[in-house]
């Protein structure tokens, strides 16, 4: 996971002056390195084109079309095999060579090719025969020549970057400022070596330890942190000594950036915890922490207790000044929006404003019922359940996200989700997924990875509308197992992977897992064999706990209602499933018509985006590194 590597730690959370302002508390700071501008330590995936696989396939489609005089049709094809490979020169030549009918096409693929081609000092040497075939598209000697100039500049700007990179000292005063510097320097060599793979990998070792030279001081950022979140409460009465500078130091004040502290330490120790993190482990923030979880939860429980519970009458007959007045006055944690759902059966918790409390209360027991007329009957007997509401990830992991990625998750009979920049249609799919896991924990038990996240994935996926009484059986989202066909998962050892639960990346289990339930929940269409036995899995799973891939046999290969008597048979037809699925939408579609009995059109809701200015949110997407850069 690329964002959290916590080199700078209060740069991971939207409160970022709290931690400025603890930190001036305790005077000097050493150095804290901001994450960002990673070097490519192999650039060989992005420079060379291999004899196979799916970049050679795209190549070749894209000569056969050039071959018939379509210059359109053979870009789009090297085009895409470019996605690949970007800086292949062999790549970029034969695109030079479908952009003889645009000349200014042809200039800007020429100057690529040219910087791809290039040794580290910028010089271009080109083979008798490439030199032919360039000529015989019409590139010019003087294009050539001016591409080599520029390249030439751009290499010497590379190395002028990377020196007065590796020049800044990590130790010393100004140290902080230095990685700052660093940081800056290291992304605008990055842009200025795009497409320049040679330059850009000479440089890239000693450039990328000048930057681990910048160590950062967690414990000082924990400690500060801390000492503000442990600042006493002064009396609620103003005193008339009390110095006029300008800073509010009145107990509401104080009281917040407490709260704000602590809710930034149990954050952070949540994303040391994540067991996806790239780079070197930080230490985690250990006792400060766990104080901070104490404070908040003593804090919640009286915020909660004392704030006034909104029925649904109550919060619709505002007007459009009290709602904005209503949002402004609930968006922090301290006097959350709170409200009771059309039944009582949930109480909304949420900071995101009245829209968004509105709707939820007014449309999640639209979801359950839903859920009890699938399940059968609802196991919580009227067992208030809690639906939390946030606008940031900041506040997914401060509420205990089991995952960086996650968009929501469940804790019992508490349900926390995000929501930003979203519609109250959207929501109700991700509340649907969460609360489904809420029916499985109580009454499917030891279900496994797979199931859980599939059986989610489906029930919010297959209604249409919000009002809809029931889940739509016969509907199959196509692309989704077409994913996983692409993913691997037709293959029998990733399959048993999937079915024991070891599969390497669990946000697999999302499509795989959604694709396996509708496999046995409705294939083949017309008469699915599986859907009868699925009752039984499902009754007994905690069986299979020891042996899941002997005890899913078990169930689905009993020979019984034209179901196989043996796995590889089942795997055969889950292979089947899937190419078909794949090979649906790649629109070749001739033997695979039975697909087409799937219902593909199941409606929705028309629904606008939610204005609550709370879910406007500016925080960055967690990333993930790529092209090698698996350390930052």
């Amino acid at each position: 996971m690329g964002l959290p590597h916590l080199r700078l730690l209060h740069m991971l959370t939207p409160h970022r002056f709290i931690a400025t302002a603890a930190l001036s508390l305790i005077g000097t700071l050493s150095a804290q390195c901001p994450p960002g501008a990673p070097m490519p330590l192999d650039l060989t995936l992005e420079t060379t084109l291999p004899p196979t696989g799916p970049a050679q396939k795209r190549l070749a489609t894209g000569l056969g079309a050039l071959q018939r005089g379509d210059h359109a049709e053979a870009r789009k094809h090297i085009f895409a095999a470019l996605e690949f490979h970007p800086s292949s020169p062999e790549l970029l030549l034969e695109l030079i060579l479908a952009c003889s009918d645009d000349q200014d096409a042809m200039a800007e693929w020429c100057d690529r090719y040219v910087r791809a081609s290039s040794d580290v000092r910028g010089r271009l040497k080109l083979d008798t025969a490439t030199r032919k075939r360039l000529k015989a598209a019409s590139v010019s000697a003087d294009m050539l020549k001016a591409d080599q100039a520029r390249t030439a500049k751009r290499v010497a700007a590379v190395n002028e970057i990377a020196r007065f990179i590796t020049r800044q000292k990590a130790t010393g005063k100004e140290t902080a400022a230095r990685a700052l510097v660093v940081r800056w320097a290291s992304e605008l060599l990055l842009k200025v070596a795009s497409g320049t793979p040679t330059a850009l990998a000479k440089v890239a070792d000693s450039v990328d330890k000048q930057q681990a030279a910048f160590e950062p001081d967690y414990q000082t950022v924990y400690k500060a942190l801390a000492r503000v979140m442990n600042q006493p409460l002064p009396s609620q009465e103003p005193s008339a000594s009390a110095p006029k500078t300008g800073i509010r130091l009145d107990a509401p004040t104080i009281n917040d950036r407490r709260i704000r502290a602590a809710r930034i330490l149990v954050g952070l120790a949540k994303q040391v915890a994540f067991k996806d993190l790239k780079g070197p482990r930080p230490p985690g923030p250990g006792k400060y922490a766990d104080s901070a979880r104490l404070l908040l939860e003593a804090e919640r429980k009286r915020d909660v207790e004392s704030g006034k519970v909104w029925q649904i009458s109550e919060l619709e007959v505002m007007s459009p000044e009290d709602r904005e007045r209503f949002t402004a006055e609930h968006s922090d944690w301290h006097h959350p929006g709170l409200a009771l759902s059309t039944n009582g059966l949930y109480r909304i918790e949420t900071i995101c404003g009245h829209e968004t409390l509105l709707e939820t209360a007014k449309t999640v027991e639209l979801h359950h019922e839903r859920l009890i007329s699938h399940f059968g009957k609802d196991p919580f007997n009227g067992r208030q359940g809690i639906v939390r509401v946030v606008p940031e990830n900041s506040d997914m992991e401060t509420e205990g996200a089991p995952y960086w990625w996650a968009g929501g998750f469940q804790g019992g009979d508490r349900t926390t989700v995000r929501f930003a920049w979203g519609n109250i249609a959207s929501l109700g799919k991700t509340l649907t997924h969460e609360l489904t896991h809420r029916f499985d924990g109580v009454m499917r038990p030891f279900m496994p990875s797979w199931y859980g996240e599939g059986h989610a994935d489906w029930t919010s996926g297959h209604y249409g509308r919000m009002t809809d009484k029931a889940f739509v059986e016969d509907y199959l989202k196509k692309y989704t197992a077409s994913t996983t066909y692409y993913k691997g998962y037709a293959n029998k050892n990733n399959f048993e992977k999937l079915l024991k639960g070891t599969i390497d990346d669990f946000r697999d289990n999302y499509p795989a897992g959604y694709s396996l339930y509708a496999f046995l929940n409705s294939y083949p269409p017309e008469r699915p064999r599986y859907k009868s036995a699925m009752a039984k899995f499902v009754r007994n799973a905690r069986a299979g706990r020891k042996d899941p891939i002997g005890y899913f046999t078990s169930v689905f290969c009993d020979g019984k209602d034209g179901r196989p008597a043996e796995f590889k048979e089942l795997h055969a037809e889950w292979s089947k499933f899937l190419r078909a699925c794949y090979d649906w939408q790649d629109n070749n579609r001739q033997n695979n018509k039975w697909l087409g009995k799937y219902r593909t059109d199941i409606g929705g809701d028309r629904s606008r985006l939610v204005l609550d200015v709370p879910t406007r949110s500016w925080a960055r997407v967690h990333a993930e590194p790529f092209f090698g850069q698996e350390h930052s």
